[in-house]
């Protein structure tokens, strides 16, 4: 019952009531409590049940905008006495007069650089019309409306809010998006009744729904709107001339504006993510795009694996690997979709990764990637990183087959393994082929991901195979070689080669050089390899040079 000289008004629906004071201005402030269960006699009339006690007046001020059009309710309804209305039935009440309700939404979701009416958006906000909304290249924002339907504006996109209201009377809503740029993504609850609305407008098309997923896109550059429905139907139609409403059902795509003709496409099917990598172990995660026939782009979002929003990671990759930056360890989940060439995006797929990047390892230093050192104490070195209050150090033998090996498969049985606060590691090594690595470990124990494998060699000293074959005149020395090596020599009277008799090179394992005058001498070479790398000098090798048989006699003769 209304009714302004009841002693306890009532407005009631269906079994349901809610209990007014007997002033005006409490009928206004519990209009958001009234519930009326309308029966609808036409698209755009609201039916509502009389109550004992109401009059036209008091349902002109509760229900209508303009109070006094409880004059034009007389009229259609062909009421004798607006004073008296027969309990039970009903009213019929044109939508047009009910009384606007306005109401708000609620961020509950900001990634990212997003802004609400110019300033850094926080969850919790309130939007309503009027509200402009802002996202950057890393931005994110979800909203929750009344209905509980939800509303996503990813990344570089713009986009504002027209209407955004309630009707007294009902629980029905009607909302009106203006998208100026970039994309929004809507999951709308069903509409119900006829003021119910919810209506995405760009510059060259007005797409209206009522339940359904979809996307909606606006091109400024190139004038297109895009409209994907996921589930559903969406009803759009150009926003210039008189051309007919277009029905989109679910699974199709359509492209307005551009000069394109509008003509739904069926969207690409989810691609196949079940062999994408599951763990990533760099604060850069690379994660390949999945083949799908069809794809020319690919969407990828990314969120955290136990809740939906926020949206952390959304980008278009067009190269076949997203690069997702700025993540904190922990699991997340991947949500990709194909793009097909005329810019509409499929079904997605989901696929959960975890990252496990920190703490992060040093820098390898030396021995580099493919570097050459002389056998003996190899010293291997690595930079200080941040997070690590010590560090573990691998090094491991590979195969002789150049590139074999060297992945993480060679360290099952590590040849040298320590823990040390130091950043460098003294090992001794003999001629070969070796990988290592290093992981930063934190004070608790926690060990970081390793650091890339470092593969590299290890050379023999050079040395002289046997002693030299002396004649008359000449000295002939031999020692091993590679194909496509030179050899440096030095030929020296002074073990510390401070000075030197002979020196060159040679392009073969040999050297022929005039015999000296007797006495002791030291010979060393080293080696140069085909790559330019110039290899350790040998062992100083003594040489003795006798003299004429007859000085051994010349103590004789002196007795």
């Amino acid at each position: 019952m209304i009714g302004p000289g009841a002693e306890s008004g009532r407005f009631s629906c269906g079994s349901g009531e809610v209990n007014l004071l007997k002033s005006i201005p409490t009928y206004l402030m519990m209009l958001a409590l009234v519930a009326v269960c309308p029966r609808v006699a036409s698209a755009q009339e609201l039916i509502y049940q009389i109550e004992r006690g109401d009059t036209l007046m008091a349902i002109g001020v509760a229900l209508l905008a303009d109070p006094d059009d409880w004059v034009q309710l007389q009229r259609i309804n062909k009421v004798r006495d607006p004073r008296r209305l027969p309990v039970g039935k009903t009213l019929r009440i044109p939508y047009e007069l009910l009384s606007p309700i306005p109401r708000s939404a609620q961020i509950v979701a900001v990634a990212g650089d997003a802004r609400l009416d110019g300033r850094p958006a926080v969850t919790g906000d309130r939007v309503g019309v009027g509200s402009s909304l802002e996202t950057a290249d890393d931005g994110h924002i979800a909203i929750a409306l009344p209905d509980g339907s939800s509303l996503i504006l990813p990344a570089r996109s713009t986009a504002s809010v027209e209407t955004l209201q309630g009707y007294a009377g009902t629980d029905e809503q009607s909302v009106d998006i203006s998208l100026e740029r970039g994309r929004i993504e809507s999951r709308v609850e069903p509409q119900r009744g006829p003021g119910a609305r919810y209506r995405i407008e760009t510059p060259t098309a007005v797409v209206g729904v009522r339940g359904t997923d979809f996307r909606a896109g606006f091109e400024p550059d190139s004038r297109r709107s895009r409209t994907e429905v996921v589930s559903g139907s969406v009803g759009l139609r150009p926003s210039f001339g008189s051309k007919p409403e277009l029905r989109v059902e679910g699974g199709f795509g359509l492209i307005a504006g551009g000069g394109q003709t509008p003509g739904a496409t069926p969207l690409l099917p989810p691609p196949d993510a079940r062999t994408l990598p599951e763990l990533f172990e760099r604060p850069l995660v690379r994660m390949p795009m999945p083949s799908l026939d069809g794809a020319v782009a690919w969407r990828a979002q990314v969120v955290r694996a136990d809740a939906p929003l926020p949206v952390l990671f959304d980008r278009l990759v067009e190269d076949g690997v997203a690069r997702i930056p700025s993540l904190p360890d922990g699991d997340y989940r991947l949500l990709v979709r194909g793009v097909d060439a005329n810019g509409l995006e499929g079904f997605d797929a989901s696929h959960v990764f975890r990252l496990k990047a920190r703490p992060e390892p040093p820098f390898n230093g030396n021995p580099g990637e493919g570097s050459k050192v002389p056998a003996g104490k190899v010293t291997l070195s690595w930079t200080h990183a941040p997070e690590a209050a010590r560090y573990l150090v691998e090094l491991s033998t590979v195969a002789d087959q150049p590139g074999a090996g060297d992945g993480a498969s060679a360290f099952s049985t590590p040849l040298h393994s320590a823990r040390t606060r130091a950043t460098t590691e003294q090992v001794a090594l003999e001629a070969g082929r070796y990988v290592w690595r290093v992981a930063s470990v934190r004070d608790n124990g926690e060990r970081g991901p390793w650091s890339d494998p470092v593969a590299f060699s290890v050379r023999p000293l050079q040395a002289l195979s046997e002693p030299p074959e002396v004649s008359d005149d000449e000295m002939l020395f031999r020692w091993g070689g590679e194909p496509g090596q030179r050899f440096e020599y030095q030929f020296s009277d002074d073990e510390t080669f401070a000075r030197t008799r002979a020196a060159g090179e040679t392009t073969a394992p040999e050297l022929v050089m005039p015999k000296p005058s007797f006495g002791t001498y030291y010979l060393r070479i080293r080696s140069i390899d085909a790559d330019g790398y110039v290899n350790a000098w040998s062992g100083a090798q003594r040489v003795e040079v006798p003299g004429p048989w007859w000085l051994v006699l010349l103590p004789l003769i002196a007795l």
